[in-house]
């Protein structure tokens, strides 16, 4: 049960129901809940993503980038519009795009895993400190969080 000033007490199915009205507003809000707001998510990044890779040209036309380093920029940038150009393209709605992005985040966790475990192993060794450690993990969780753990 839950109090109110304005209805006095409430039992928890007329919360559940208070919390669903309130998200189906919210998605209302931000663009409609028929999966407009995704295709305007995935829009805006696909913009994004290009302008960045068009900044990356002119930088590396302007500048001296070393070779690898303009290769990596360049395979995120094209990685990135190549999964968000899918993402606005499944239209029949066939789910191949979830389901591969479902695949890719699973296995990543696994990756993150194993180089959490390796840096806690080696914090237990001795071999780095826990500032250390604590540094890579922050960037372990930061990966894990972008990945959708």
């Amino acid at each position: 049960m839950c109090w109110s000033p304005r209805s006095g007490w409430r039992g928890g199915a007329s919360r559940i129901a208070a919390k669903k009205q309130v998200r189906s507003q919210q998605k209302r809000l931000a663009g409609g809940d028929d999966g407009t707001a995704s295709r305007a998510e995935y829009d805006a990044r696909l913009q994004a993503s290009r302008a960045a890779l068009d900044t990356l040209d002119r930088i590396c036309s302007e500048e001296r980038v070393p070779p690898r380093a303009r290769e990596c920029m360049r395979e995120l940038y094209e990685g990135r519009i190549e999964r968000f150009s899918a993402r606005l393209e499944d239209t029949d709605g066939d789910g191949a795009h979830d389901l591969r992005s479902a695949s890719y985040r699973q296995w990543r966790q696994e990756l993150l895993g194993a180089e959490r475990q390796t840096v806690i192993d080696l914090r237990n060794r001795g071999e780095i400190t826990p500032e250390v450690m604590r540094r890579i993990e922050r960037d372990l969780d930061l990966e894990e969080a972008r990945v959708g753990g």
